[in-house]
């Protein structure tokens, strides 16, 4: 059967996203995570005024009065957000993050190039 998360109180809950085993909403006191804690994916910064939340895989991302914000995990440099100019969407997933500002779509990811060399016999 199933397993249920348990959920803390809310108050107003007007967005919510799930990730790898940890969960977060934006309420009226701004945002909530639940779940797995493991990396900080669950200790949310100090934000102003929060309207998103995503929850990656291990990392989470919000956006308030100041822009993006990312916390968790950071083996792909997935919150390291680069400059942006008023954005308005943000999506969290295992190894990366995207967001759209007014300057468009931005996507941020660590890519390790590994270079496998080949050789033959005669």
């Amino acid at each position: 059967g199933q397993k249920r998360s348990s959920v803390p109180s809310l108050s107003n809950p007007t967005q919510v996203s799930a990730g790898f085993g940890h969960s977060c909403a934006v309420d009226d006191t701004g945002v909530v995570c639940w779940g797995n804690s493991g990396n900080g994916r669950t200790t949310i910064p100090s934000l102003a005024n929060p309207t998103l939340v995503v929850a990656g895989g291990s990392h989470t991302c919000a956006i308030d009065d100041n822009g993006l914000t990312c916390w968790g995990k950071n083996h792909r440099k997935q919150r390291e957000v680069p400059t942006l100019v008023n954005p308005t969407a943000v999506s969290a997933a295992v190894d990366h993050t995207c967001a759209i500002d007014d300057d468009g779509l931005h996507c941020w990811v660590l890519i390790l190039t590994v270079r496998a060399e080949s050789q033959r016999s005669s």
